[in-house]
This record gives C-alpha cells, structure tokens and sequence, in this order.
C-alpha cells in the first residue's frame, strides 16, 4: 500500500486527536518583536467570541460556528468551538491555543480592505495564497484582521466564499471552565502490550485496511505505540510514535449514550458529531468515544460512511 506511513499517522492523529498542547516558555511578554506578528487570539479577554459560516464541501451549504474564548493562562487561550443545530449552539469540543507572537511571514498583503462583519466595520489585510494538493494548485484569499478574535473575516478558495465572520463581540458571559470541562487521556489507563486494531478507509484510494495499534512502552508523561499493518495473514511494516499521557481539558456530557459491538464484546459509548476544519473548509464527522478501548475511538463516519472502526481490542494494567 503507498504511502502506507502517513495514513498511519493520519489516523493516528484522529484517533489520539490534539492530545497535548504545545509547550510554552516561562512567563515572557506577548508583545510581537521586530520579525513577528500578533497571534490571532492574542489581546483578547475571556468571553471575547466570534461567529461566522463555513461552506462544507460534503452537502455545499454554510454551517454557522461559534469560536469564544473561556480561560486564559500560561500564554494560551481556551477556546471553544460551538456549531448551531436547530438554532441552539452545540458545543463541538476546545483547544488551547498560544497567544505568543507569530514569525512574520515572508508574503505580504496584497491590499487593504474594509468589510462589515455585523454592524461593525473592520480594516482587513489582504492575503493571497496557493495550495498544492495531488499536484492540483489551488488559490486562497483571505482578510485577516486584529479587530476579530481569530484574526480571520473571510477566506474565498477559487471563486467560493468557504468562511466568513458574521459578528463578533470582545465580552461575554460565559460558563466557569471547571463547569464544562473534565480531564481526560485516550492512553493513560493503558499499560504495555494493550492494543486496538482498526479496520480502516484508505483516504488516499477508498480501499480498507487493518491496522494494529500497540503499547510498547510507557514512560512517565509518554507512551510508544507501534503501528503495524495486515499484509495477507501477518501483521508488517511496522513503524512507532509518540503520544503524550499527559490529561488535557474535554468537553464534558458531550453527545448521547450508546453500546457497540466489538469482536462479541459491548463497549459502552458516547456518539458525537463534530466539525473538523480542513484548510478552510468544514466536515461533518460523527465519532463514537469509549474509556474502555486503548485511543478512545471506536467508530468514525464522515457523511454517512464509514472510515475507522474497531475490531478488536485487548487491554493490559
């Protein structure tokens, strides 16, 4: 299979998910210096919140997202992400982000530009861009502007609108963090030789295959999972990474109750849909969570089919 390697890591990061948050200096200022820029949540106050639609490319219509700022510490931000469901926002999961400055990148704005996002109007900088995907070149424009929490009031890629910020307000009231949050680790409560085996949608080719995750080694703050893959009748090309034990902040009484059957065992789960951004562009993805099996994801589906599933499963203390 090509490029067998980083399928691996590309499931490996939907099953682990952002497990830790990057490191952070000691206490220094977040002032940008002489070749850096302003982060895009920096400057803002707890309860500062946007909202803006997303253009999915699975269905073609616009999702209304909710992004607000819940704690700040340490030069990071807590932030939020709600999606509106029957006109109540849904809180679709969190993540840290550093407010340290940013390296100044090397491609200047092309304009300035003033939009209306609500009844506020912003000065927007003017960023054009080229992504190359599979050999395919495809031009991004966006309007960045300091005014908005995110940084970010439009992004068209080709002729299509794919963001736009809708309103925004720099204080709210929002629930206490402890309130809402519990920590958690998809890895921490298994020991070595714990494994979970995946059936999974190639998302290069459409074609499934197996793959085996495995506890080799745990450290203090660290686990190594080898990951191996089913040729024929044996498991081969093995490879290994990293995942941190370390607890982080999740989203608490997220989704429903439900049971799955793995390899004649109930695992009991909890079934969410979320939205994941993918350079600008939104996904649809229902996900079924378990304490139970090593990682934490039992079952994974985007628009309705699935891509991740597990199999098998065994656990060791």
């Amino acid at each position: 299979m090509k490029n067998w390697f980083i399928v691996s890591m590309f499931i490996l990061m939907l099953v682990v998910g952002c497990q830790s948050a990057t490191k952070m200096p000691g206490e220094i200022s977040l002032a940008p210096g002489a070749n850096q820029v302003k982060a895009p949540w920096a400057g803002f106050n707890e309860g500062a919140w946007v909202e803006y639609q997303v253009l999915s490319p699975m269905d073609g219509k616009a999702h209304e997202y909710r992004q607000s700022i819940h704690q700040i510490a340490r030069g990071e931000a807590v932030v939020v992400t709600a999606m509106k469901v029957n006109d109540k926002w849904e809180k679709m999961g969190m993540e840290k982000i550093s407010l340290f400055p940013l390296a100044k990148p090397a491609s200047k704005p092309s304009a300035n530009e003033t939009l209306r996002v609500g009844s506020k109007e912003v000065s927007c900088k003017v960023a054009d861009m080229t992504y190359k995907m599979n050999e395919m070149s495809t031009t991004m424009k966006a309007w960045m502007c300091d005014e908005i929490p995110g940084g970010l009031a439009k992004r068209e890629m080709g002729d299509k609108v794919v963001w736009q910020a809708v309103n925004f307000g720099l204080e709210s009231k929002t629930p206490a963090l402890a309130e809402v949050t519990e920590p958690k680790n998809a890895w921490a409560k298994f020991g070595k030789g714990s494994w979970v085996q995946y059936k999974i949608l190639n998302p290069e080719d459409q074609k499934e295959l197996q793959q085996k995750y495995t506890v080799v080694g745990v450290a203090k703050d660290k686990a190594t999972i080898e990951i191996s893959q089913l040729e024929g009748e044996t498991w081969g090309k093995k490879s290994t990474s990293e995942v941190s034990l370390q607890p982080v902040l999740v989203q608490k009484n997220q989704g429903t109750p439900d049971t799955l059957d793995v390899a004649g065992k109930k695992v009991n789960c909890t079934c969410l849909e979320k939205s994941y951004q993918m350079k600008g562009m939104a996904t649809m993805v229902k996900e079924w969570n378990s304490d139970d099996v090593p990682g934490g994801v039992v079952r994974k589906e985007m628009a309705g089919k699935c891509v991740l599933e597990v199999v098998d499963f065994g656990v060791s203390k």
